[in-house]
């Protein structure tokens, strides 16, 4: 076993104290680097020429300023996403709407991948509801902007469960250029929600064709010369992905919540784009 599917290994199935810890140090360590490259950037200052006691002191003055600036900013942005999620998951949505309103305003400003994360959140309630008529505006709204690299992952995940049921031959298109992305992804929850929409996208695939052409990557399991792809076989693989990475989490956390929500994912829309 390679250390990389090791690691994968841990991640998914490892306790989460010692997890937690393990993977705190290396965080600890960059905040430590961090602080020791502001400390010598002050000592600079400190040193320059007949200005230096001044510029020290003015750094000193503002640097406070700019952190609660800062950290208030964060405050709306980074916790208002998180907010609108839980609300959500409680089913209210009149109070998600109440801190996703500034957001979807752009009357603060937020985090780069702050309008992603909440657009993640309502998909998420959408795709519980059956409602893809709601979420498919959703969906073209993250893939434009949560589409750039394999950190998006997740995002892609979420966009092929929408468009494998309103947009099958742009699902099928997405999940082919992405699939490098998904090879060696050292994250179990990015793949899971990958494997999950890929396997949603070919299964409706195949209920109109048998086979399909793709240039897939040669790493991939499936992968044949030839181009020419089994629509129900890469279904069964990617299913099987997802279904082997919900039991790994669900076994280590004591919960079937990754189970119910693979179950409740190939469950057919209650209400679709007109």
């Amino acid at each position: 076993m390679s250390q990389s599917h090791r690691s994968e290994e841990a991640l998914a199935s490892a306790p989460i104290g010692p997890l937690m810890f393990k993977l705190a140090l290396p965080a600890v360590a960059a905040q430590l680097i961090n602080m020791l490259y502001n400390i010598v950037d002050r000592i600079y200052i400190g040193h320059i020429p007949e200005v230096g006691r001044t510029a020290l002191t003015g750094l000193g003055v503002t640097f406070p300023i700019l952190m609660l600036i800062s950290a208030f900013t964060a405050f709306a942005g980074m916790g208002g996403a998180p907010l609108a999620s839980i609300r959500l998951g409680a089913g209210d949505r009149e109070g998600a709407e109440e801190y996703a309103a500034p957001l979807k305003a752009g009357r603060i400003s937020f985090c780069s991948d702050t309008p992603q994360k909440m657009w993640m959140a309502y998909l998420e309630d959408y795709y519980r509801h059956g409602d893809y008529k709601a979420a498919a505006p959703i969906a073209e709204s993250l893939y434009r902007k949560g589409n750039k690299d394999r950190s998006n992952l997740d995002y892609v995940g979420a966009i092929l469960q929408c468009w494998a049921y309103t947009d099958n031959d742009r699902a099928v298109t997405l999940a082919e250029s992405r699939l490098g992305w998904r090879i060696g992804m050292w994250d179990q929850r990015l793949s899971y929600l990958y494997d999950k929409g890929a396997w949603l996208t070919f299964r409706e695939l195949a209920k109109g064709m048998e086979t399909v052409h793709l240039e897939l990557p040669k790493e991939f399991p499936l992968w044949r010369e030839d181009g020419s792809y089994s629509t129900q076989a890469l279904a069964d693989y990617f299913y099987s992905q997802a279904a082997e990475i919900a039991a790994r989490f669900d076994g280590r956390n004591g919960s079937c919540w990754y189970a119910d929500d693979l179950k409740a994912a190939g469950q057919m829309p209650r209400t679709m784009p007109e």
